[in-house]
């Protein structure tokens, strides 16, 4: 059985992620989804993509610039098939990107969708040999 972290080491080698040369000062992995694989969150009648995600947060890419208030509820709903309400609240907001702290999303999501982007990642790699 592999730990999260391996399967996040696998993923970012796959995404050409070099490792840090500083020490990582987040205490929590963080997926981070390329363009066609995203996530969506549904919050009110706007659906925006995320980003990356962690057990505590998301990054969300709100390119129409919605108005989505300080407190986020929606659903994310990811590529590999899981829904998750979310409860969050905006703490940073930069260009069209907003940074959302919720309460803890489970462990179980975040290693399906490291799963879930490995196999795509993988089949990529294959598609060019």
């Amino acid at each position: 059985m592999r730990t999260v972290s391996e399967l996040i080491l696998r993923l970012e080698r796959l995404q050409g992620k070099k490792q840090f040369c500083a020490r990582e000062k987040r205490n929590c992995v963080r997926l981070l989804y390329p363009p066609q694989k995203r996530p969506i969150l549904k919050v009110k009648n706007h659906d925006v993509e995320v980003v990356d995600i962690s057990e505590v947060g998301l990054r969300i890419f709100n390119y129409l610039q919605h108005d989505l208030g300080q407190t986020i509820q929606g659903k994310v709903l990811f590529p590999s098939g899981v829904n998750y309400s979310l409860n969050g609240t905006v703490v940073w907001q930069f260009n069209n990107e907003i940074g959302v702290l919720s309460k803890r999303i489970p462990m179980l999501i975040i290693e399906e969708e490291a799963e879930h982007l490995l196999r795509y990642f993988q089949q990529q790699q294959n598609k060019q040999y």
